[in-house]
């Protein structure tokens, strides 16, 4: 997806369908995330979404040729995830690519 301007920005609108489908589900009573640590911008981006941020923990690697990574764990509570995914949605139809509490 690097490279290609017209993707650029549209993390927080995708989080949003992902959180909003996720929590469709009454039983869901919270998301767990876990990007690289080293990416401040998700890391950021999980704040402003009100994870609670958790452990940084390395995580083996999923298939042979991929390296393990350190992640920051953050969780997201239904409440919390609602009123984020409410956000995200406000500010997308005002036209906005990003957002803030």
């Amino acid at each position: 997806m690097t490279g290609n301007g017209r993707r650029a920005g549209r993390t927080p609108q995708l989080l949003q369908f992902l959180m909003a489908h996720v929590l469709a589900d009454p039983a869901v009573q919270r998301i767990v995330l876990e990007p690289d640590v080293d990416n401040a911008k998700s890391v950021a981006l999980m704040e402003r979404m009100s994870a609670e941020l958790g452990p940084v923990t390395e995580v083996p690697a999923p298939m042979p040729d991929l390296p393990a990574k350190r992640a920051q764990f953050a969780f997201v509570s239904r409440p919390a995830g609602a009123q984020a995914s409410a956000r995200v949605a406000s500010s997308t139809n005002a036209g906005s690519s990003s957002w803030s509490p």
